[in-house]
């Protein structure tokens, strides 16, 4: 007779010999005897106070109260089961560390609301973020040392996947002393400023040189570095009148704050592209680093409508 106590592992032995239409094949496929198997089966009968199956020189087939029993198992326990299964794979797949790499100047307008969403979303996550320049970042790249990368779009075909999600104007940036700025300005111009500039191995340094190359314009910096924080710190300092160029949002708050004065270029190839670059799995973890990529894009979208320096 049926009890409320019934064992659940003896329903999962009925579906098995459901779906193998032989108690003999289905206790070679859960490693159990046969009689073992057929002594579950009996005793779930006997708790149910109904046959569960037809038996037969062939095998054996569920009994119509077999086969609703069967669609019931399926429908609510085998929905748990997969749900077991799907968490098991999620908690195993998000202890496994996702690189992203982030170039310096960009990581403000990701980061923080991309750590919020995939703590929402993957609490168990390990997301290892690597802030640098984009000089070193492309370093990085080339010994495949990230899952998902954002930077410069390269200039010649890559043979990694990569997106682009939106390009920002470039502008020069100066302490509010600075007498030079407030207006637009064009390249050759540029030859009246006491300029600091990011190296030859910043990507925006590359970007700068190839577009004065082909305007017949050279650049002669006062001063390169190689970090863009000191740059900043540098032109903020009033006594020392140096100027930039630098992508707009990565300024922005310094700009806000009223301490420093700019210039637009009247140039319409004074823009850097930013590109979304995807490796396969290498972390073994599609789900997040796929979460993570459309997040971007989308989240990318977004900046592009807001604000009014990127197209």
């Amino acid at each position: 007779m049926y009890s409320k106590g019934f064992n659940l592992n003896r329903l999962r032995y009925f579906a098995e010999v459901c779906q193998s239409g032989s108690f003999s094949l289905c206790a070679e496929k859960l490693n159990i005897s046969q009689s073992a198997l057929s002594r579950q089966v009996k005793l779930l009968e006997e708790e149910f106070g109904f046959p569960l199956f037809l038996r037969n020189g062939r095998g054996v087939t569920p009994t119509i109260e077999g086969k609703t029993l069967l669609h019931e198992y399926e429908h609510h326990f085998g929905a748990i089961e997969r749900k077991i299964q799907s968490l098991r794979e999620q908690y195993t797949s998000s202890n496994k560390e996702i690189i992203l790499g982030v170039c310096s100047s960009i990581s403000n307008l990701f980061i923080a609301d991309l750590v919020e969403d995939l703590a929402k979303n993957f609490p168990n996550a390990l997301l290892n973020i690597i802030e640098a320049s984009s000089g070193d970042i492309r370093g990085m790249m080339e010994n495949r040392h990230f899952d998902l990368v954002l930077t410069y779009k390269p200039k010649v075909s890559a043979k990694k996947f990569y997106t682009e999600l939106f390009s920002e104007k470039l502008i020069v940036l100066g302490s509010k002393s600075n007498q030079l700025l407030g207006k637009t300005i064009s390249i050759e111009n540029l030859s009246t400023l006491k300029l600091l500039l990011p190296n030859d191995s910043n990507e925006l340094r590359v970007i700068l040189d190839e577009i004065c190359n082909k305007r017949s314009v050279i650049l002669k910096p006062h001063m390169e570095m190689t970090s863009l924080h000191a740059i900043r710190a540098i032109i903020g300092k009033q006594d020392f009148n140096f100027a930039t160029i630098l992508p707009y949002y990565s300024v922005k708050d310094e700009i806000d704050s009223g301490n420093f004065s700019f210039s637009e270029f009247n140039e319409s190839d004074m823009y850097r592209t930013i590109a979304l670059y995807e490796y396969s799995d290498k972390s073994g973890n599609y789900k997040i680093t796929n979460h993570l990529s459309n997040f971007i894009k989308r989240k990318s979208i977004k900046i592009k409508s807001s604000f009014k320096m990127l197209f």
